[in-house]
């Protein structure tokens, strides 16, 4: 299921600009999707197909309550009046579910899926999330009351309402929560249609239904701070002085902080070193980090002899970023070193589909051997396959 299937009639485009991260969106979608049978349904359900990590959960006055159950337990804890949430994200169709939306977006492999189940009345509390959340409605009716625009903007955790105040949850529970004042709206879900809340919107869902079936898909996030920190974690590799060891039996300050010279030291280090970084450094890094890894090679390839007839094509989209001194290509979870002068070559490279050696053969000065040794060399690296394999 695609991007543009979640949010049709709107445009991709249109989504990215004006949605994305900013605001929540429903989409209507009975006549144009059949979700139980692309995604999830109650007969997989009720063979607990792709489900683990199951939690029953009830609403309770600050939220909601939430632990551990085993899959026996479902139909008992759902006869109470309990919710029943699942991790899916294994489940064949969800997975490619998953793999598109965030192909889609640019996020590289990963996020997760869940499937909730909840029978009249029943619920999660008021929370906000730092994930996007795409909800598919899959069988049943759920009224969905939500903050129309995020109240912790690009959240960087989980949030609950504890007593009306806003306060994160988890680790550091009971945290107050910078929350903004923001509009609610309501919406009742029927099977095909699609809410999607940015990070950090309020929401708590309710079935209005005998039983409600929903799937919500969460593709990762990449931030700046955790490219950041990526390379920053790089970086100490070469900087042994930054793991130097504090002694326990240290005296307790006496007018200054333990360690406040030591750690002022390493302070102005890091300070340099992130000073000094190039942009594109933490280009690389970005795009290391979002280039899908699913179709990277494991092995080299068949030696199969190339000839100009012989048909190439990429193994995943590609993408390059131009150094001041060299032009990298991305693709496969791969980087490829190229000179300057290659750009050419590298431009054609990335936009061309499914080409004949002989086809590529113009856009570089290599001729011969040169020539078909380039070409079987990207080939070995994974960023190139024969078409067709």
């Amino acid at each position: 299921m695609s991007l543009a299937s979640l949010i049709a009639p709107l445009s991709v485009t249109a989504f990215l600009k004006e949605r994305y991260s900013q605001a929540a969106l429903v989409t209507r979608g009975a006549e144009t999707r059949d979700p139980a049978r692309d995604l999830y349904c109650d007969a997989r359900f009720a063979k607990r197909a792709f489900l683990r990590d199951v939690d029953a959960a009830r609403r309770g006055p600050n939220g909601h309550e939430q632990w551990r159950i085993d899959s026996a337990q479902i139909d008992a804890e759902l006869a109470r009046g309990h919710t029943i949430c699942g991790d899916v994200s294994s489940g064949a169709p969800i997975a490619a579910a998953l793999r598109a939306l965030s192909a889609d977006l640019g996020t590289g492999p990963g996020g997760f899926a869940k499937l909730y189940v909840s029978p009249r009345g029943a619920g999660f509390g008021m929370h906000l999330d730092r994930d996007h959340v795409f909800v598919v409605q899959l069988e049943g009716e759920k009224k969905w009351e939500y903050s129309e625009t995020p109240a912790m903007p690009h959240a960087v955790r989980n949030g609950v309402r504890i007593d009306g105040r806003a306060t994160y949850a988890g680790g550091f529970a009971g945290v107050p929560m910078p929350a903004r004042e923001v509009s609610f709206a309501e919406v009742v879900l029927r099977p095909g249609d699609v809410l999607y809340l940015p990070p950090g919107t309020w929401h708590q869902a309710t079935a209005v239904s005998a039983r409600a079936l929903a799937v919500s898909l969460s593709p990762p996030r990449v931030t700046p701070y955790e490219i950041v920190m990526q390379v920053l974690d790089q970086l100490a590799l070469t900087n042994p002085e930054w793991h130097r060891d504090l002694a326990p039996g240290a005296t307790r300050p006496r007018g200054k902080g333990v360690f406040e010279d030591a750690l002022a030291d390493v302070t102005r280090s890091m300070t340099k070193s992130l000073t000094d970084l190039a942009p594109s450094v933490l280009s690389r890094a970005h795009l290391l980090a979002t280039l899908s890894t699913a179709n990277a090679i494991t092995e080299p390839a068949a030696s199969t002899p190339l000839t100009g007839n012989t048909l190439l094509r990429a193994r995943e989209p590609l993408g390059f970023l131009t150094l001041p001194d060299s032009i990298v290509v991305y693709g496969a979870g791969r980087e490829v070193v190229f000179p300057l002068g290659a750009l050419r070559f590298v431009r054609a490279l990335v936009s061309a589909g499914t080409f004949s050696v002989a086809e590529a053969e113009p856009w570089h000065a290599l001729t011969g051997d040169d020539h078909l040794a380039l070409l079987d060399e990207l080939r070995a690296v994974g960023l190139l396959e024969l078409a067709g394999c």
